[in-house]
């Protein structure tokens, strides 16, 4: 795979990534990326029709998360967007405190 196609592919993935990107666009990727289409059918925006186009590729585990979306209709069943490992999201203020230890500056 050269550097362009590869800058592709990951620019393919972020927008996968995006839980905003929509079914049309998801479309798109699912034909010219086979590798992110179980990442495509774990989309909320994936729509019934993309999903059955999903479901009719003959790939067993695709079909599974298939129908795991259409148990679950609307709800991501993509995992939490990270950044460098860290997963995004509010912090419990309990996680901030430390655990022990002296109080700077007493």
């Amino acid at each position: 795979m050269g550097l362009a196609e590869n800058h592709r592919a990951t620019l393919a993935q972020m927008t996968v990534n995006d839980l905003r990107t929509p079914s049309s666009t998801l479309a798109e990727l699912a034909r010219q990326y086979p590798d992110l289409r179980v990442a495509i059918a774990m989309h909320p925006m994936a729509s019934d029709d993309l999903l059955a186009w999903l479901d009719d590729q003959g790939d067993a585990v695709l079909s599974g998360v298939v129908a795991e979306r259409r148990a679950n209709p609307g709800r991501s069943l993509l995992p939490p967007p990270a950044i460098f490992g860290i997963p995004l999201g509010r912090p419990s203020w309990s996680s901030l405190k430390p655990k022990s230890g002296p109080v700077v500056g007493q």
